[in-house]
């Protein structure tokens, strides 16, 4: 049936979604590592890795639909200078500001533009929605990812440091 074959691709594209952060997507790893190391409490991270995800996907819809267009080559310098300033930003305030969801909503838009170039979404498809729905939330699973495993390697190198402080 019809709703076998849109949860047939949402799992696809669920998959995909979570491979597009790991393992292929150093610019979303960089990205939300910038974000973990500001702030490394759960509801500013959530807030923060949920409000890009929502911004990548606005962008990587209005591409499918061709309302939205643009030059690779002018996006991919822009993901990176976002990564950069995501760094420039940790070191320069030093702690988490509510403001700077704006930054990270700008920022997802820019990162879903890069994607929406190699993008096989068709928003004329039946299972549009499915596959866009399950692309955002692998993506966000993936992120997650990171950032639990983030959370792991501080805590992990938190209990060696403290066991060879121990005389």
């Amino acid at each position: 049936s019809g709703g076998d074959g849109s949860w047939f691709t949402f799992k696809q594209l669920l998959r995909k979604g979570f491979r597009h952060v790991i393992p292929e997507g150093l610019d979303h790893i960089l990205f939300v590592l910038g974000i973990f190391l500001l702030s490394r409490k759960w509801k500013p991270l959530l807030l923060q890795v949920t409000t890009f995800t929502v911004a990548h996907t606005i962008t990587i819809a209005l591409a499918a639909m061709g309302m939205v267009s643009v030059n690779p080559s002018f996006i991919e310098p822009l993901i990176a200078a976002s990564i950069a300033f995501i760094a420039l930003e940790n070191v320069v305030t030093g702690e988490y500001r509510h403001r700077r969801l704006v930054a990270v909503f700008l920022f997802g838009l820019i990162h879903g533009l890069g994607f929406a170039s190699v993008s096989s979404l068709n928003p004329q498809s039946p299972s549009f929605l499915a596959e866009l729905l399950g692309f955002t939330i692998g993506v966000d699973f993936g992120q997650l990812a990171v950032i639990g495993l983030a959370f792991a390697s501080v805590a992990i190198t938190a209990l060696f440091l403290s066991s060879i402080r121990k005389p």
